[in-house]
């Protein structure tokens, strides 16, 4: 997820570890190269495989910079609230099997708009004042 949008996510029934999210990582770099992008700074929660050195060190690699949020901030993490979104919008389509879910969820995905994105960062950047002097932040 950008600021703009959201790009090159996947459904899928594979619990995610440090070698698939490090599969991931390295498709979304090659876009980032095809397009020119460098020295993103990838902003990341605390789950365990995002600190793992293999995919610190691919990050690196890359000439991108991994930052890892503070534990327990999800208001700091705007895909928090495109999730929230997201769940929302595929809950409203009341699937009944597997079949019907992983299509609300890729349907659903197309009703997450680039205004979306941007609000979500814009509430992420609300808190920033506070952060920065070191008060609490609540979502």
């Amino acid at each position: 997820m950008s600021c703009e949008s959201m790009f090159n996510f996947k459904i899928s029934e594979i619990i995610y570890n440090a070698e698939y999210s490090l599969e991931y990582l390295i498709e979304i770099f090659e876009i980032f190269r095809a397009r020119d992008i460098s020295e993103i700074y990838l902003v990341m929660d605390n789950v365990p495989f995002h600190k793992t050195t293999l995919v610190q060190n691919t990050i690196r690699a890359f000439n991108h910079v991994p930052i890892y949020l503070p534990p327990f901030s999800p208001v700091l993490n705007p895909i928090e609230n495109l999730y929230s979104k997201w769940k929302g919008l595929v809950r409203q389509a009341n699937s009944r099997s597997a079949e019907e879910l992983f299509s609300s969820i890729e349907t659903s995905s197309t009703n997450i708009a680039s205004y979306d994105c941007l609000a979500f960062y814009r509430h992420m950047e609300s808190h920033l004042p506070d952060c920065i002097q070191g008060c609490p932040v609540e979502n």
